[in-house]
């Protein structure tokens, strides 16, 4: 259901109710293929949020929605990753996902815009790349990074969404058995051999980065939009077009080159593109990153495995490659479930697997199961599984687009079709279209529901998904292992020394034996070990930044440390470390949790607290969190003067609104105008305006009639539908007692009636019709002007006033008045008429008098005679026809004595010949 609402008289605000309890206020803010999105007000928290609401009912659609849910909450804790606050299924039977609120994406900056500056643009991939990196951390490969796919978030981070066609690691597209990304930025190797790893997440965010730089995607001209063949063959051969004309500066371009290697091996890992980023904004020498986006947690640890394997350094390299393996990168965090020594990623078994044992889900295949990490083998087959990297032949992309062949080449052709070309990033943010078959998904582990042998349209509801976990306790490693494996279950081993009667078997898992989790979900096994568990003295890093204090643990080979937490700080400065948890000097294992705690600065002011406070108490506290504070005033009709009424924090700024008291008249102009404009600045004031709706005959519909005012409640009365200023009904011809009654009938209370001669229309007869308000005027034949009506106006030149009137008023006529004019004809005498004497007029008419005020007055300006002697300025007056008298001034200045100091009246004055004018001395 839509409800729409006015807001200030002029806009309309329509909210959707989504059927989720707990969110009201929901707009809509952005539709896509499969899903619709809205702003919505959570009630209980008071934040606004983004709803995510699925629109289609295909099944396929709603398992990618599910594991978007999915990932986005095992990636939770990545604050370059949009946050998941609550996922379930609305009243109609929509999934849903309730997701933190991001009102803009780096793509529409880039429309709106234009290019980055690239370092902006540097900082905003570190951050993805930290998202990145987390993601790959947990298994989890995003397969879409592109411009629309990174959102800005309210404090101005960029966040990384869209998990919808992520796959686990080691997938390929060929395996998933479905199609899912943007041709403008999907590696090589994707196109090619259909790999989806890490690598190609980051060769994703490298052409996004040249996206951000250059306006463009790389590789897109107006050719290669329409031509996608044409564009697999650039991406495949061509290098990457070169950025440095564009006033990008070299090392900034050839990180980017290297982040876009066609090989993936010469690629760095999302961390170490995440440090090379950093290292060139802060100015120091480039910082050599290893090759081979390998997935942390699916490394293997056994003694036979060359870490320098996976491990292809950019450029030269100084650092030995063992400094850069799993345990040495400074952002590497193992799966959860454990936090001791020794966590390995287990591998699924390399040869056959056993027959099915007593108690196996004999329903459900043991290969091919989409929930497995591995993929079945095929007869012929190279197996290849998703944890171990195989060495292989490098081959040119151009030889195996080569081999494809014609055939090749149109599959492609129709594979970048179905997927979506060029930097379209319309609907929800990636180009998708499943080809299911009967048991393969998108899913790869992280979809539980995609085998079900019932058909059950897939949800979002746990139960449904739960799987029993077997009890592995007293099993060896490999035992256990396997058990878990052939029931769903991915493993994650931790070692802890407990001497050698245990050695080898498992002591302790989760969850445990009997519990329900999620087909596909991770369990931890403990197994002893007689190793000893390596531990180290944490150091104190308080003073530090973050970057510094993970380097300095790392460098520990502490491999279990967290993102930065902020902690409000009156006392440390922003951006600075407090301490780490646990505290400096705890003897931790190197696996052991360690969480940094940055300041975020003082605690910021809440703006809702300080409405209605003092002015004083409110920049007091924005200035104490070092916020900038903007005051202006405005009139409020319940905020006391001087308290604050409105207050918004934007970024560093505080804007304070403070009341200087209520209006005293409210209701002043309010008349006449209309409801909108009055309606919204009394609001803005504080009011609480109510209306009233009456017909008026003098106002148009919606104009305001009258206004009263209680306190901080105004009443308007506003003119109906029916309203509008009367107009005359036609009359003309009518007698008057019938055009009267015509007028009575459409609301008119008075009629008034003016005489007037025509010789067509006859006596009695209106002509005109005027109406003013409720008042009618008519205008009335008198019939036509007849000669007999004429007479004369009389001479009465050299009369008197009073007799000039008699004789006028004795011909028929009347006076209208007199006009004095200037003669040599003694005063009050009548000089002349108007209409002329001997003219010939209607009786009745009305003629002036023409008066002689006597003779004209002769005007002289007075002369300036300040600062001349007294007897100078005499003789000047004089001159001037005028008469001057002398006053003297005591206590004058000495330098003014016996001149003129002032004249009243003053010089340029226009007085009669022979006026008097003082004249002021100084003595």
């Amino acid at each position: 259901m839509v409800t729409c609402a006015w807001r200030f008289g002029r806009f309309r605000l329509c909210s959707v109710e989504l059927g989720i309890g707990g969110l009201d206020q929901a707009s809509e803010i952005g539709v896509g293929g499969s899903a619709v999105v809205y702003r919505a007000r959570q009630v209980d928290l008071d934040r606004e949020v983004a709803v995510k609401v699925l629109s289609v009912t295909d099944e396929a659609f709603v398992r990618r929605f599910k594991r978007e849910a999915k990932t986005l909450g095992r990636l939770g804790q990545s604050p370059s990753v949009v946050t998941v606050y609550d996922t379930g299924i609305t009243t109609a039977g929509q999934p849903y996902l309730i997701l933190e609120l991001c009102t803009t994406s780096v793509l529409e900056q880039l429309q709106a815009n234009g290019p980055m500056d690239p370092y902006v643009a540097c900082e905003a991939g570190a951050q993805v790349a930290d998202a990145l990196a987390e993601a790959h951390r947990n298994g989890v490969v995003h397969r879409d990074i592109k411009p629309g796919n990174i959102l800005i978030g309210q404090t101005g981070r960029y966040m990384v969404t869209d998990f919808g066609i992520s796959t686990i690691s080691g997938a390929t597209l060929g395996q998933t058995n479905s199609i899912g990304f943007t041709a403008s930025y999907v590696a090589p190797e994707t196109l090619t051999e259909n790999e989806a790893g890490p690598p190609a997440d980051v060769y994703s965010l490298g052409a996004t980065l040249f996206h951000m730089m250059a306006g463009r995607a790389p590789y897109v001209d107006n050719t290669s939009q329409t031509n996608l063949l044409a564009l697999a063959e650039r991406v495949a051969n061509e290098p990457v077009p070169n950025l440095r004309p564009m006033g990008v500066p070299d090392q900034i371009f050839r990180v980017v080159e290297g982040a876009m290697a066609k090989d993936p091996a010469d690629r760095p890992t999302a961390t170490g593109l995440a440090a090379q980023l950093r290292s060139v904004l802060s100015g120091t020498s480039e910082v050599p990153v290893t090759g081979g986006a390998v997935l942390t947690n699916e490394v293997a640890s056994g003694a036979n495995q060359d870490p320098t394997e996976f491990l292809a350094p950019v450029g030269a390299m100084s650092t030995p490659p063992e400094a850069f393996s799993p345990q040495a990168d400074p952002g590497w965090i193992p799966p959860p479930g454990g936090i001791d020594q020794g966590v390995t990623r287990v591998q699924p078994p390399m040869s056959d697997p056993p027959p099915p044992q007593p108690g196996d889900d004999m329903d459900r295949p043991i290969l091919g199961n989409p929930n497995d990490i591995f993929t079945a083998a095929q007869p012929g087959d190279q197996r290849l599984l998703p944890n171990r990297v195989e060495e292989a032949p490098r081959r040119s992309p151009l030889l195996l687009l080569s081999a494809m062949g014609l055939i090749g080449l149109l599959g492609l052709a129709g594979f970048l079709l179905i997927s979506g070309t060029g930097d379209d990033e319309s609907g929800d943010g990636s180009a998708l279209e499943s080809v299911e078959g009967p048991t393969t998904t998108l899913e790869q582990g992280l979809d539980a529901t995609d085998n079900d042998p019932t058909g059950s349209t897939s949800t979002l509801d746990p139960a449904a998904d739960a799987v029993q976990v077997p009890t592995v306790i007293g099993l060896t490693a490999a035992d256990a292992t396997d058990q878990l494996l052939r029931r769903g279950f991915e493993v994650i081993r931790i070692e802890e020394q407990t001497g050698a009667a245990t050695a080898g078997s498992v002591i302790r898992q989760d969850p445990g034996a009997g519990d329900l989790a999620e087909d596909g979900a991770f369990v931890t096994i403990v197994v002893a070990t007689e190793t000893p568990v390596a531990r180290v003295v944490l150091p104190s890093v308080s003073g530090q930044s973050a970057n510094q204090a993970a380097e300095t643990l790392s460098a520990l080979g502490l491999r279990n440390v967290g993102p930065p937490q902020s902690q409000s700080s009156d006392t440390v400065p922003a951006g600075v470390v407090i301490g780490t948890v646990p505290g400096a000097g705890a003897q931790v294992a190197v696996d052991e949790p360690i969480q940094i705690i940055v300041s975020a600065g003082p605690d910021v002011p809440d703006c809702a607290e300080l409405i209605g406070g003092p002015e004083a108490a409110a920049v007091a506290a924005f200035e104490g969190a070092n916020i900038t504070v903007d005051v202006s005033t405005l009139r409020n009709a319940v905020v006391p003067e001087g308290n604050v009424s409105s207050c918004v924090l934007v970024e560093e700024t505080a804007s304070l609104v403070i009341s200087t008291g209520p209006l005293a008249n409210p209701c002043a102009n309010a008349t006449g105008q209309t409801e909108a404009d009055v309606r919204e600045a009394l609001e803005l004031q504080g009011y609480s305006v109510a209306t009233i709706e009456a017909n008026s005959l003098t106002a148009d519909p919606g104009e305001i009639t009258a206004c009263s005012d209680d306190g901080p409640n105004v009443t308007l009365t506003i003119a109906g539908e029916g309203s509008g200023p009367l107009t005359c009904p036609n009359v003309a011809g009518m007698t008057v007692a019938n055009a009267t009654q015509a007028l009575t009938a459409v609301g008119v209370t008075e009629v008034e009636t003016t005489a007037e001669t025509s010789e067509t229309v006859p006596d009695g007869i209106v002509i005109s019709c005027d109406i003013a308000n409720t008042t009618a005027s008519l205008v009335v034949s008198s019939g036509p002007l007849r000669p007999l009506d004429l007479v004369t106006v009389p001479d009465v030149a050299g009369r008197t006033v009073n007799r000039a009137t008699n004789i006028i008023e004795g011909a028929d006529l009347a006076v209208a008045g007199t006009n004095l004019v200037p003669s040599d004809e003694p005063e009050g005498t009548v000089i002349g008429t108007a209409p002329e004497a001997g003219a010939m007029v209607p009786e009745g008419t009305e003629v002036t008098l023409q008066v002689s005020s006597g003779p004209a007055i002769e005007m002289v300006a007075v002369p300036d005679v300040i600062n001349r002697g007294q007897n100078a300025a005499v003789n000047m007056i004089q001159a001037a026809g005028l008469r001057a008298v002398v006053e003297e001034e005591e206590d004058s200045p000495d330098n003014v004595s016996g001149r003129v100091i002032r004249t009243d009246p003053g010089p340029g004055s226009m007085v009669p010949v022979n006026s008097i004018i003082v004249v002021v001395v100084g003595s």
